[in-house]
């Protein structure tokens, strides 16, 4: 009965592990955009964020997540 118990708990275990694993996958990314650069230049040349010092954009930035930055649009 003890081996039972003992084989049913290797494979719970390896289930936790392969289910970690499986939720620690990087997401696959199929779509980018991108902007010729004059077209860039002239967003930010116009945005009202062209008046905020880099200091203090980046301690803003830092707060944001990761799929926060994907959908910033300045």
């Amino acid at each position: 009965m003890e081996h039972f118990t003992s084989s049913l708990k290797e494979n719970e275990d390896d289930s936790d592990v392969e289910s970690i694993e499986s939720k620690a996958s990087p997401p696959n990314i199929t779509w980018q955009h991108t902007w010729p650069f004059n077209e860039t230049e002239n967003a930010l040349t116009q945005s009202v964020f062209a008046r905020i010092p880099s200091e203090i954009m980046l301690r803003i930035f830092k707060l944001f997540s990761v799929p926060d930055l994907c959908n910033v649009s300045l």
